[in-house]
């Protein structure tokens, strides 16, 4: 739920300040189209859930804290790259998608490195992959009663 929260409240102030809107068009293909849904979603679980969350967090920032002989340097040096790259592999998201979620993975590495636990955004990362897919998938008009339905709240600039 943290990127969900992230993506109601600070991804608007990320997009108005840099004065460029997520682009999501890539999921066009799963607007209306209910097999690619499901299908994109299945890929999303898979590559996002657990590609992405071992390779990023679980492989390169363990190896890479290891390069300092101070962990603390280590460590911030390892979550500041991870994040960068991961937020620049979003580059077809545009400069808003590239921002918000290096910041998101930036937010998660901290978590990893206080946890030791990869599981414990690798279950948001997939309730994640379920809301976005879903959001995508909608009409403008009804996103604010899939956002009150799924958390209670809504946004109006989504």
């Amino acid at each position: 739920m943290i990127e969900v929260s992230f993506q109601i409240f600070f991804t608007p102030v990320i997009e108005k300040l840099i004065n460029s809107k997520i682009d999501l068009t890539a999921y066009d293909s799963i607007r209306g189209n209910f097999p690619n849904y499901l299908l994109m979603l299945l890929v999303g679980w898979v590559v996002g859930g657990l590609i992405e969350e071992i390779l990023f967090r679980g492989f390169l920032i363990t190896r890479l804290s290891r390069l300092f002989k101070n962990i603390n340097i280590g460590h911030w040096f390892a979550i500041v790259l991870t994040s960068l790259t991961f937020g620049f592999s979003h580059l077809y998201q545009g400069w808003s998608g590239v921002i918000s979620t290096s910041l998101i993975a930036l937010l998660f590495g901290l978590i990893f490195i206080v946890e030791q636990n990869i599981m414990v955004y690798n279950i948001n990362t997939r309730v994640h992959k379920y809301d976005s897919l879903t959001l995508s998938r909608t009409s403008r008009n009804q996103k604010g009663k899939i956002l009150t339905f799924l958390h209670g709240t809504t946004h109006s600039k989504i």
